[in-house]
């Protein structure tokens, strides 16, 4: 009962099991990583804000939204619009994607920080002005960051 009843539980039992009914057992991380990369193409090119979000939660797999939100900074960096920011808002507002996962892409993103750069040369510049940002949409708890990667960037290595 004890891990039943600690913080996250729920999306440890689903890490370790699988999600979302019997029908998607059989994914694997590609898989989903995938799926949901060509959905979030299929936004960016002109999609429904409402369609993407229903399709994300229909992945019935929310322990893996972390990758939503860092496939769609990746996006944003690249293209610089909007889009991708209103479908993370949208998915936000409709309580989708949890602070925990929010904070899990944007780790996930300034892990390849360097390697974005090459194909982004002001990757650092705008991952750290899309933190500020969510930080105010509420998203990101106010003491994100302080973990040493800010610094690291202001140093310009990362």
């Amino acid at each position: 009962m004890s891990l039943l009843k600690a913080r996250l539980s729920g999306e440890r039992i689903l890490r370790c099991w699988g999600g979302g009914g019997s029908c998607k057992n059989g994914w694997t991380i590609e898989d989903v990583k995938d799926k949901i990369g060509k959905l979030l193409e299929e936004f960016e090119a002109g999609g429904d804000t409402r369609e993407a979000c229903r399709c994300i939660k229909e992945l019935g797999m929310p322990f893996f939204h972390h990758e939503v939100v860092k496939k769609s900074l990746v996006i944003l960096m690249e293209n610089k619009n909007e889009r991708q920011w209103r479908l993370l808002r949208q998915c936000c507002d409709m309580q989708l994607i949890t602070m925990n996962q929010m904070t899990k892409g944007f780790n996930r993103v300034a892990e390849s920080l360097d390697d974005l750069a090459l194909d982004v040369p002001d990757a650092k510049k705008q991952y750290k002005n899309y933190v500020e940002r969510a930080k105010t949409e509420g998203w990101l708890d106010t003491s994100f960051g302080i973990n040493g990667l800010e610094q690291s960037l202001e140093n310009g290595h990362h």
